[in-house]
């Protein structure tokens, strides 16, 4: 599994100053273009990860940064590209991307992954959403009830055996729960040295652990694996529920038991998702998404 970083990082500023620093990126730079909606998109500094943004709104104008990977020397080639007119502290940093590349080894499972984990539907904390440039039968997408976090996954058009994974820290109160810096360059070397921790604790609160089977299989498996007889009663009921209510969460809830992460941790002991694969589509079964990374 192959995981990346961006960074999105805005300074507010007055019409002025705005005028000013564009002027001078327009006279400095040739790697500096004019975008439909009127943004300045200065692509002088792509080859080490960052590019820089002129937004120009009714009410605000912002200068923002972009910034892939880990970034060598970010703080001075940021100090030089202002001529010290502006820092990297200057900077709030609004947003967080890790992208994860899970190779799933064909296209076709790919697609299979997506279908199955939109049986999940809502998870605690999580609504699902509509991303405009993604295809719903193609993805699937949460935002957070309150907690500022996305979670997408989809199946790149130009990735043959890809599963793409993204998890999106959209506001500074989500930034917030990943460090304990208050300045940018603290928190931006703090985040993408914990890209893995802050991609894996969404991930875990989403895709349930253990394989995906048709509904028959697992069934199988928990009436030979679960020698306890309610908690295997409770584990089928769920299996029932969770197609039913066309949703994780909401199985859970049904399921009218105060201590369903006993059964949920039972699924995970026996290695078995309690979302399964539908009967109409070809697979009959995924291996847990766990196993790839």
């Amino acid at each position: 599994m192959r995981i990346q970083t961006a960074l999105e990082l805005n300074l507010g500023v007055d019409s002025e100053k705005y005028n000013k620093l564009l002027d001078k990126a327009l006279s400095n730079s040739r790697d500096i273009r004019q975008m439909e909606d009127g943004t300045f998109f200065d692509s002088s500094l792509a080859s080490k990860g960052i590019t820089v943004l002129y937004l120009d709104g009714p009410r605000k104008k912002k200068i923002r940064l972009t910034v892939i990977g880990e970034p060598d020397k970010l703080e001075k080639r940021i100090e030089k590209y202002f001529r010290s007119k502006h820092t990297l502290n200057d900077f709030t940093l609004s947003k967080m991307t890790v992208v994860a590349d899970i190779n799933v080894r064909s296209r076709e499972n790919a697609e299979a992954y997506i279908k199955v984990l939109q049986k999940i539907g809502k998870v605690k904390g999580f609504s699902p959403m509509r991303v405009d440039e993604l295809d719903d039968d193609r993805s699937f997408c949460l935002e957070g009830n309150s907690n500022g976090i996305e979670f997408l996954v989809y199946a790149p058009k130009h990735e043959k055996t890809i599963l793409r994974a993204e998890v999106r820290l959209t506001n500074p109160k989500a930034i917030r729960l990943y460090t304990s810096d208050f300045l940018a360059p603290g928190q931006a070397a703090e985040l993408t040295k914990n890209r893995e921790r802050v991609f894996m604790d969404t991930f875990l609160r989403v895709v349930p652990c253990g394989d995906f089977h048709k509904k028959e299989k697992a069934v199988e498996i928990i009436r030979r694996e679960v020698k306890d007889r309610r908690l295997r009663r409770r584990m089928l009921r769920l299996l029932e529920l969770v197609p039913e209510k066309k949703s994780l969460l909401l199985a859970q809830k049904a399921l009218n038991y105060r201590r369903v992460d006993r059964v949920m941790a039972a699924f995970e002991e026996i290695g078995v998702s309690p979302v399964t694969v539908s009967k109409r589509h070809n697979i009959k079964e995924l291996e847990s998404l766990y196993g790839y990374m």
